[in-house]
């Protein structure tokens, strides 16, 4: 077997648009929440620097290769699990020259990396607040799924940082918290930009949001409501 090639008792290998990518058959898989914020993200510059926060098996830095002219990203997992098979999928789709992996906390960023290093900041973070909420008793779909590693505002707090001042942060989150997502960036001195509501059909109401946030000063947009069924 090649060393960067899937097990196959344990793991699946897909088709990704151009890419291939290696996951876990049982554990963290990426959902279409990560598709849905990589085409919200867009445009972005081949001159762009992103990081992707929460990075799981890299699946936003590849489709935003994918769909862009961007050269170089920085994913970060915190989940030994996890960056194993993100390293597999960088490897296997030949792109360690425009994608950089760090194995580390998020909140520890600040050690890497100086205030204001980044033009976007992207983050399909765990959705429910630690304590609220059934827990898995799988610790890698736990830590994904709950802030257990990290609140919503310490999130936003290295995202403030780590965006320069004509930079973006996008997030998705359940529409549920929607007022304290807008709350904790107003308080970092954020401003929102764009909104955009995700229906899982047509006939039920928005379950999650995304969110586009930056240091400008502008109104902001609402898109177009994206429904993933038209029943």
């Amino acid at each position: 077997m090649q060393e960067n090639a899937p097990n196959n008792n344990e793991e699946t290998c897909e088709e990704l648009g151009l890419f291939k990518i290696i996951q876990k058959k049982r554990g963290h898989r990426f959902t279409i929440d990560s598709v849905c914020l990589s085409d919200f993200v867009l445009p972005v510059k081949s001159t762009d620097k992103v990081i992707d926060i929460g990075t799981g098996s890299c699946v936003i830095p590849m489709l935003l290769l994918q769909k862009s002219r961007v050269r170089k990203i920085v994913g970060v997992e915190v989940q030994d699990s996890l960056i194993e098979i993100a390293k597999k999928n960088v490897e296997i789709n030949n792109i360690s020259d425009k994608v950089s992996l760090l194995r580390m906390d998020y909140k520890n960023l600040k050690t890497v990396f100086g205030k204001g290093s980044f033009d976007l900041v992207v983050s399909n973070p765990p959705y429910v607040r630690r304590g609220c909420g059934r827990m898995s008793d799988k610790k890698e779909r736990a830590i994904a799924r709950m802030e257990l590693i990290g609140s919503l505002k310490e999130l936003v707090d290295i995202s403030s940082y780590l965006i320069n001042r004509n930079g973006r942060i996008c997030y998705i989150y359940p529409v549920a918290r929607f007022k304290e997502v807008l709350s904790v960036l107003e308080m970092n001195g954020l401003n929102v930009g764009r909104l955009r509501f995700i229906h899982s059909k047509r006939s039920k109401s928005s379950e999650l949001f995304m969110v586009e946030a930056s240091f400008k000063e502008k109104n902001f947009i609402v898109g177009e409501p994206l429904f993933l069924s038209q029943k």
